[in-house]
């Protein structure tokens, strides 16, 4: 008899599914790396906002073609035609290429597995020109999908890629009544402690001089 899987309810289970991650997913996170299954997921998550520069770029190469038909059968403006039909193809490929940039860049971070972590009170922005979450100073890109989930001025933990700053797991610190005593938190108190020795030190310095 195989064991049923535990199920989340409320928000968390919310942000869950909207980010498509599991259980694993998440203890992968707290531990530092990144699942397998993830890495399909953020590859097929972000891979909408690369297919709509790809898309444009196709777009702008039919427009050239078109503009190049047209100098055809206007010989009296055909320089201003291809001019036109230079700057649509040059459009093509610069959407196109940002579109593979962006797909390279992605799978190289998630290739080298390093993974962010930063938790505090959460800033939804979602605007038509501006979408993206603030957390203690840090701007992590998330779809609107996922900002429609998050509760705004709420605490929450987040992993995240810390070049694209693309969020890999998320879970409001509301549902879980100890600030997340586990490995994640203890990871984030590490530059914490670096400061409070730094401190400690020059205080000892400081009386021995005395």
């Amino acid at each position: 008899m195989s064991e049923k899987k535990k199920k989340y309810g409320g928000q968390h289970g919310e942000l869950m599914r909207v980010l498509d991650i599991t259980p694993e997913d998440i203890a992968a996170n707290d531990a530092g790396y990144i699942s397998e299954h993830q890495r399909e997921v953020v590859n097929q998550r972000e891979g909408h906002q690369r297919r709509q520069y790809i898309l444009a770029g196709i777009v702008m190469a039919l427009i050239a073609v078109v503009f190049m038909g047209v100098s055809l059968i206007d010989p009296d403006d055909v320089q201003v035609w291809i001019l036109l039909s230079s700057l649509m193809l040059s459009l093509s490929l610069f959407l196109g290429g940002f579109g593979f940039v962006m797909r390279q860049q992605l799978q190289n971070e998630l290739n080298k597995g390093k993974v962010a972590t930063v938790q505090g009170i959460a800033v939804v922005v979602l605007e038509e020109d501006k979408q993206h979450l603030e957390i203690n100073g840090q701007k992590l890109k998330a779809n609107p999908d996922v900002l429609r989930r998050v509760k705004h001025l709420d605490p929450y933990v987040i992993h995240y890629l810390p070049n694209s700053k693309t969020i890999l797991s998320m879970q409001p610190l509301s549902e879980d009544g100890n600030l997340r005593e586990d490995i994640a938190a203890g990871r984030l108190a590490d530059s914490a402690d670096t400061d409070v020795l730094d401190y400690i030190d020059d205080e000892q310095q400081q009386s021995a001089s005395q």
